[in-house]
């Protein structure tokens, strides 16, 4: 049986936190054994990377994206979502990228 609106619990900034989590956290995980296994450091020569070594950036950035995208379209609605969701959507994207970041440089030093 269908709820009506006024008994649906609106979504929070911690909702919007937590969705963020829930993507950077596995994919920041993926990105470190990446480049645990296929990191090294190239500037003067080619190096051969397999051609998923980019995949885990792409989906950050991708994901980044979407997640601002829908932070955005949340403030419009107000009747399922708190002002505060976008807030904790946008907090969410800058901490997982800066989780991102600092655990790729992990596996990087892990690196051979």
């Amino acid at each position: 049986m269908a709820q009506s609106r006024k008994f649906v619990a609106k979504k929070n900034a911690w909702d919007g936190l937590g969705l963020a989590m829930k993507i950077y956290l596995p994919l920041s995980i993926i990105s470190f054994f990446n480049e645990a296994i296929n990191g090294q450091f190239c500037m003067w020569h080619e190096c051969d990377y397999p051609p998923y070594y980019a995949v885990p950036r792409i989906l950050a950035m991708l994901f980044g994206l979407i997640l601002l995208i829908t932070a955005g379209v949340s403030r419009a609605k107000l009747e399922t979502h708190q002002k505060s969701y976008a807030w904790g959507l946008v907090l969410g994207v800058l901490i997982g990228i800066a989780m991102f970041l600092f655990i790729s440089a992990v596996g990087w030093l892990q690196s051979d």
